[in-house]
């Protein structure tokens, strides 16, 4: 998204234009932005971003989840062993991204994180 979009430059004037790029797929992109100019050959510009990151998110507010730790973690209790297990605990997850992920999960025991 350009601001502004377009509109009149006067002689030997400057206009700052912002370039906004909103993402939600990881990757390398190459683009080419095109600037029409009234009565003069078009001119183009080559771009290259590369958007980085993890389109899932643990949402925040969620009961039982600890967020004081480097990565939220969802503390279980002591359980005794061959007795009854844990009441179950659940979270959400969200995929804020474009395409379907697979996750695998594992458990760490929290003194092996720190």
């Amino acid at each position: 998204m350009f601001s502004p979009n377009e509109g009149d430059l006067a002689a030997n004037a400057e206009v700052p234009v912002t370039v906004t790029i909103y993402n939600n797929v990881c990757g390398k992109f190459d683009d080419t932005i095109v600037a029409n100019i009234d009565g003069l050959t078009k001119i183009e510009f080559p771009v290259r971003i590369q958007i980085t990151g993890s389109p899932v998110i643990v949402p925040n507010n969620q009961v039982g989840l600890n967020y004081n730790t480097l990565f939220p973690t969802l503390p279980m209790p002591t359980i005794v062993a061959k007795t009854r297990e844990a009441p179950p605990k659940s979270f959400t997850i969200k995929n804020t991204g474009a395409r379907n992920l697979s996750i695998d999960w594992m458990l760490f025991d929290q003194k092996d994180l720190n």
